[in-house]
């Protein structure tokens, strides 16, 4: 689960996870236009997001908390929404959007033997740790700033992912013969 301010109360977190599986499980969910080099049109996209998935929202913590909603009214629903379902939903689809430039750029640039992480926030901008099928140990990384660009100068190149995953295969060779 993606964690954001404020930390969740006791017992929302389960409230989080359904939230999140219910719209990880959207056939409907599209990332936004994911054009080379040029920005991601993201808050646009994430107000869409928002005024879509409102009713899942308060569908969710209605079921979850029936007695509270029921006697608190939709005041204090859109309140719990707003405060706790919301920012915890929409730093979830973020992440999903970085992760579909990460692997934007990775299709065009590296192969279809590398695996991507979950995108991690920065200080300024996003992480997602690469992987290698067969390989445990994270072979690079794709740095990408805030609007989903991503950073050459801090991504690992196609040339140092080959060197690792072939150093990292022949070491596992050596382990195993010998």
């Amino acid at each position: 689960m993606v964690q954001s301010e404020p930390i969740l109360p006791k017992g929302l977190q389960s409230t989080v996870l359904e939230l999140i599986r219910r719209v990880e499980a959207d056939t409907q969910l599209r990332l936004p236009s994911i054009e080379p080099g040029e920005p991601v049109e993201l808050s646009d996209w994430l107000s869409n997001q928002r005024a879509r998935y409102a009713s899942l929202m308060r569908e969710v913590w209605e079921a979850r908390f029936p007695s509270v909603a029921e006697h608190q009214g939709t005041k204090a629903t859109d309140w719990f929404v707003n405060t706790y379902l919301w920012p915890e939903l929409g730093a979830f689809l973020q992440c999903y959007v970085m992760r579909g430039c990460a692997s934007a750029w990775v299709s065009r640039h590296m192969g279809d033997r590398v695996t991507l992480g979950w995108p991690e926030r920065r200080e300024q901008g996003w992480k997602v740790v690469l992987g290698a099928a067969g390989l445990n140990d994270p072979v690079g990384q794709i740095v990408l700033d805030d609007s989903g660009r991503v950073l050459t100068d801090q991504t690992t190149t196609r040339r140092e992912l080959l060197e690792t995953i072939h150093g990292s295969a022949r070491s596992h060779a050596a382990s195993a013969t010998g």
